[in-house]
Parts: C-alpha cells; sequence; structure tokens
C-alpha cells in the first residue's frame, strides 16, 4: 500500500492519514524525513531494502534534493550501487522533471555535482547536451550558490528558457532565485554573480 502526499495547503492528505504516517516512522523506530541519516541508511540495510533498485534511485534522488540531509548520507546510498539515472516526474502543472545533478545541484552539493559531471551527467551518447547543460545552470541558480553556478558556466549555459505554456516567451535564470529556499541569508552573492554575466533582467 502506498500514499502520496505533496504537501501543499489545500489539497494532500486528510489529518488521520498524517497520523498513521507518523504512527508507523514511530513503531519502527524510523525517523521522519528530513532526519534520515547514516543510521536510518543501516536500518534499511538491516531490513532487506534492495539499494539497487528504482525505488533506491528515487530514494537517492529525494535525498539528493533534501538540503537538510547531509552528503554523506547521499553519498553512502550512490555507493550502495542506487541507480543515478532515475528522473523525478513533475508533481505538478508546469514543474519540470528532475535528473540526479539537477537535485545535487539545486540543493548547493557542488562537490557531488562536479563529480557527477566527471562521470557524464552533462553528457547524451558521449556528447555534452545543451539541454542538460542548460537545465543544470537553473538548478544550481536555485542553490542561490556562486559555487554552484561557477561549476556550470565553463559548458556556456543559456540563461533564457522558454515558457511552458508559451514556448514564444523566453524567461530569465534570475526567476529561478525567485523559488529559493535556502536556509541562510537571501542569495545576494548569486544575484551579483548572474548580473555581472549580462543575465537579462
Amino acid at each position: 500500500k502506498s500514499l502520496t502526499d505533496y504537501n501543499m495547503e489545500g489539497t494532500g492528505l486528510p489529518r488521520d492519514a498524517h497520523f498513521l504516517a507518523y504512527g508507523i516512522r514511530h513503531e519502527v523506530d524510523f525517523p521522519p524525513w528530513p532526519g534520515i541519516s547514516l543510521a536510518g541508511i543501516e536500518q534499511l540495510k538491516t531490513k532487506g531494502f534492495d539499494f539497487k533498485s528504482r525505488n533506491a534511485g528515487r530514494f537517492l534522488l529525494r535525498i539528493m534534493a533534501t538540503r537538510s540531509i547531509k552528503d554523506e548520507v547521499a553519498l553512502a546510498v550512490m555507493a550502495m550501487g542506487a541507480p543515478q539515472d532515475v528522473i523525478e516526474p513533475p508533481h505538478y502543472q508546469g514543474e519540470e522533471s528532475m535528473s540526479l545533478l539537477e537535485a545535487a545541484l539545486s540543493a548547493g552539493r557542488v562537490q557531488i555535482a562536479s563529480q557527477l559531471i566527471v562521470d557524464g551527467a552533462l553528457k547524451t551518447n558521449g556528447q555534452t547536451d545543451q539541454a542538460r547543460v542548460d537545465r543544470a545552470l537553473r538548478a544550481a541558480v536555485r542553490s542561490g550558490e556562486v559555487s554552484a553556478i561557477d561549476l556550470i558556466l565553463p559548458y556556456h549555459p543559456a540563461t533564457t528558457y522558454p515558457d511552458s505554456e508559451d514556448q514564444t516567451v523566453q524567461i530569465s535564470v534570475l526567476f529561478e532565485l525567485g523559488n529559493w529556499d535556502g536556509f541562510n541569508d537571501a542569495p545576494t552573492a548569486a544575484l551579483q554573480r548572474l548580473l555581472d554575466l549580462g543575465v537579462d533582467i
């Protein structure tokens, strides 16, 4: 059985379903999602979770995209063989799918993103894929981290992208900063970096 909650105000699961989810986690002594740690990964190993399955790939993608989870947890799941080619489908209208590299960049995991790039995350059939590069920049901008943005710049990404509802309209990557949900200061350094690059305001 499974329940999916997209966690938006006015939608999602009924209250009783939330109590059920917390009750199950309490019974199996498993931490809530934002608190997943190496100990939680060890529990999954003990319980026989298949770390080479497609579900493990989706699990890795969610870990990678969640800023509050430490890099060591993502690296541990990667080391156990979780598939790295799983794509997270969009949950809402207008939202796009997300790759592992984009998840790493959007969470500011620059070292992991750098290794993924070395391993070919920006390539298709051995050639640099411009669409992947462009999406990677947008993910990097969402992180609000200058180092994430600078990681993608050598690949000459486009700084605008077509509107999902009207392909004739181009949107500046600056708007990706509007989705920023970091834990520290506002990403003014990232904004300044983009302005210095001449990104369309």
